[in-house]
């Protein structure tokens, strides 16, 4: 089973047995971008990265997982670099520079999620089998939905579809320490996570249980309850310092720095660059390049500005806290584990200390380090845990319920596992969960015609780059011969 965490930056992808599927250049995630234009026809992932940033669309997932509406009010819409407009269905329809026209965010994503299945290894044309987590704060109706059209168009046959606290849910009871030696274990304990990642953040109250299963001891979690929020991220930081910077750059330089455009793309990034220097750093400096008519213009930050200039953000992160520490029936806190990369900012760490101070089942652990147990690819292994729980109908979120299946489960659990490994092999024969999408079967059926099209068109592209180098490589080759000679 595959488990995909589809990320605002970037996607990671991850087996059940915990193996990080890499992308082409051996990294463990892929970026979440798509780009048109150039020689190289379209990029995706890291291709896409490197493109001409007027001509990408990044955080893919986004603008097929949440409503155009709400996309197209927020904040960061105004620093899109592409044109827009309301589509089929709730969803949005985007135009990249150097595009055919107007797709479907749902084309983008499958565009994405195709390129997610080759790097994985299944290049062959199979189907496998991926359980997608549900993006925190999303719809999930819709979410879901969207998510069905946009598997189906990059090859995918959907298993499950977890919510992110789930998949977080499913990794902490297999990280989380049991003690050690004659430790008496609890049956029950309470943990807060709190993920925040480029996009969107999720806080969830978890419960890890005792129970014994096949005659072993460990944790089975369930979730008490989230709070969640789709437009609390780290970017939503980056286009909050960036309105300061743009002021600063108008009044000294007397020219407007303008969302969306060359200059703006490049102030945007360095704002991400002040962001994380302030994260070890007390004042951060950087310089971004050809900000203003043949000018460099050097930028710097304190972290108390900073705290001051995104106050309204950290006070929607202490709703979110506060919503979840008061979660009905949980119980005082064993710890705190902190994900994403939101969480490195000092203030975000405050703004968890605060809350835990202030809360009664948390104070007594406001001081203590948060854990580190969860890392980026957590969600995305989560998923795959839960996707072949699905499968193997184990549901693993029925805590109270799973010593009594143990003995019934083991005689069936080596059987249906080989069945499960037969259905990924084979495009097979286990039965597949049917999530219902927007787009009719005609629609579906064209889009995927469409993208199988686009794909044949990159592997083209892609074939006659790579002779094209090989070309140059011999062209220098015979130059440095000669000058030898």
């Amino acid at each position: 089973m595959i488990g995909i965490n589809i990320g605002a930056s970037a996607c990671s992808t991850c087996r059940d047995d915990g193996e990080v599927l890499m992308n082409e250049l051996g990294g463990a995630r892929t970026m979440s971008s798509v780009a048109f234009g150039g020689t190289g026809g379209r990029q995706l992932g890291e291709a896409a990265a490197a493109a001409n940033a007027t001509n990408r669309a990044s955080s893919v997932g986004r603008l097929s997982l949440l409503p155009y509406d709400l996309l197209s009010k927020a904040p960061a819409s105004r620093h899109w670099p592409f044109s827009h407009a309301a589509g089929a269905g709730g969803g949005g329809n985007f135009e990249c520079k150097g595009s055919k026209g107007p797709m479907p965010g749902v084309s983008l994503l499958g565009a994405l999620l195709g390129k997610l299945r080759v790097t994985g290894g299944f290049s062959d044309g199979s189907s496998p089998l991926a359980s997608i987590a549900l993006p925190p704060g999303a719809d999930d109706n819709f979410a879901a939905a969207a998510l069905a059209d946009a598997a189906a168009i990059g090859g995918w046959r959907v298993a499950a579809m977890p919510s992110t606290a789930e998949a977080l849910a499913e990794v902490l009871a297999r990280k989380y320490p049991r003690g050690s030696g004659d430790e008496t274990v609890s049956e029950t304990i309470d943990v807060l996570v709190v993920d925040m990642g480029a996009a969107s953040t999720c806080v969830a109250a978890v419960r890890l249980r005792n129970v014994v299963v096949d005659g072993s001891a460990r944790w089975v979690p369930e979730v008490l309850g989230t709070a969640a929020d789709a437009f609390l991220g780290c970017m939503d930081f980056d286009v909050t310092i960036f309105e300061h910077f743009a002021a600063q750059v108008r009044d000294k330089y007397a020219q407007s720095v303008i969302p969306g455009s060359r200059a703006g793309l490049r102030l945007l990034d360095g704002c991400e660059r002040i962001r994380k220097l302030l994260s070890t750093l007390p004042e951060a400096n950087t310089t971004v390049e050809n900000l203003v008519e043949g000018a460099d213009v050097p930028i710097s930050l304190t972290r108390e500005v900073f705290d001051e200039l995104c106050s309204a953000l950290s006070t929607k992160l202490r709703s979110l806290l506060d919503t979840a520490l008061t979660v009905e029936g949980l119980e005082p806190l064993q710890g705190i584990e902190a994900c994403g990369g939101g969480t490195r900012m000092p203030s975000v760490q405050l703004v968890m200390t605060e809350a835990l101070a202030h809360s009664e089942i948390g104070k007594h652990i406001a001081q203590q380090k948060f854990g580190a147990k969860l890392d980026d690819t957590s969600v995305a292994l989560g998923a795959a845990l839960l996707g072949k729980a699905a499968m193997l109908q184990q549901p693993a979120a029925e805590p109270a319920a799973a010593e009594s299946q143990a003995a019934e489960a083991a005689e069936t659990s080596e059987e249906a596992t080989e069945a499960l490994k037969v259905s990924e092999d084979t495009n097979g024969t286990l039965p597949v969960p049917k999530f219902d999408g927007f787009l009719t079967a005609d629609e579906l059926a064209k889009l995927i015609a469409d993208e199988q099209a686009m794909a044949d068109s990159d592997r083209a592209s892609a074939a006659l780059s790579e002779r094209r180098n090989e070309l140059e490589g011999y062209i220098l080759e015979a130059r440095g011969f000669c000058a030898r000679k």
